[in-house]
């Protein structure tokens, strides 16, 4: 469906203002060059190779009654990068360390901050203040 749909695009629209770019050239060769006409066609080119690829592959499952080819795909081996040709660059993972008494307190108090200031918001929400204050920190 999105084959046509892409067809439907570029007759439509694309070889409209195609279209409508030859007859501007005609008309004045100054404000439309040879050169835009020939970029703009050379884009519209690759859509419409795209538009074909699609087609040809719906061709192709038609003529299999709409069955999906299985077959396995080989994937390609993922190599590790090296530093200096030695060892993998991510040979020396370090494990997250346990955070410390103050990092946990820390983060306690950020929690609370963030919990009290929602509850905020919401209370003024419901107070009937219809543009809540936003604060950036």
């Amino acid at each position: 469906m999105a084959a046509c749909g892409k067809a439907n695009l570029l007759l439509t629209s694309k070889f409209k203002q195609y279209r409508g770019l030859c007859c501007d050239y005609e008309k004045t060769s100054r404000a439309v060059t040879s050169d835009d006409m020939q970029g703009f066609w050379e884009l519209i080119l690759i859509q419409v190779e795209d538009v074909k690829s699609q087609f040809k592959a719906l061709r192709t499952l038609a003529d299999t009654q709409w069955i999906i080819p299985t077959s396995p795909v080989p994937m390609p081996t993922k190599k590790t990068p090296t530093v200096n040709g030695s060892k993998p660059a991510n040979a020396h993972k370090k494990k997250p360390r346990e955070k410390t008494a103050a990092q946990k307190a820390r983060d306690d108090t950020r929690r609370k901050m963030l919990a009290a200031k929602k509850q905020e918001m919401r209370a003024k929400l419901m107070e009937g203040n219809s543009t809540p204050e936003i604060i950036i920190t």
